[in-house]
């Protein structure tokens, strides 16, 4: 909230809104997104950083799937949910429920996820929020999944 008054008040608002909540329709629907862009060559391109391409892309997807909760808005709160997603991550290998891959640490483990800019970008659209987040368990079994940078058991 703190930082939503910093915001606020940077921007001359008044009354600070909060950030959007991040919960599994919105990570589903971000990785339906990002394999929309895959269909069209898109996805994780350098062109999406120039021109606001990457904002006029979620333009067209909104109007190809007016039900989408992914608006221009909502990036800033995807791009700290994917730090999230790497500390979770980086956890549960730490905590014995996965490793990582071969080459891979704490300390080049996903940093080339995007920084927190708010634009849809080449970084921020490279990525998908695994199942293995977006369903820990399972029918009350942990879901094993490889994802090429770590494994979880």
């Amino acid at each position: 909230m703190q930082n939503d008054i910093l915001i606020a008040s940077a921007l001359g608002d008044p009354t600070p809104k909060s950030s959007p909540k991040i919960d599994n329709n919105v990570r589903q629907a971000w990785n339906d997104y990002v394999q929309f862009l895959d269909k069209k060559g898109l996805k994780g391109s350098p062109s999406l950083d120039h021109n606001d391409l990457g904002g006029k892309m979620i333009d067209e997807y909104r109007k190809e799937h007016p039900d989408t909760p992914i608006t221009r808005d909502m990036v800033v709160p995807i791009q700290k949910e994917f730090s999230n997603y790497r500390n979770w991550a980086i956890n549960q290998i730490e905590s014995g429920h996965g490793a990582y891959a071969p080459g891979a640490s704490k300390e080049n483990f996903l940093k080339s996820l995007s920084v927190v800019d708010g634009i849809p970008g080449q970084r921020t659209t490279s990525f998908q929020f695994p199942q293995s987040y977006l369903n820990t368990f399972n029918n009350g079994k942990l879901v094993g999944t490889d994802k090429s940078f770590a494994t979880t058991q």
